[in-house]
């Protein structure tokens, strides 16, 4: 609707991602990188 209701969302959405346990950490790493 407006622009509140996107920061609203988008705050939502951030504090959803902080409530898992290491949700950074494991987006951030992978198996891969060790292979190079």
């Amino acid at each position: 609707k407006d622009y509140e209701e996107i920061v609203d969302k988008c705050c939502d959405a951030w504090n959803d991602i902080l409530k898992k346990d290491n949700f950074v950490k494991k987006l951030c790493s992978r198996e891969w990188i060790e292979l190079v």
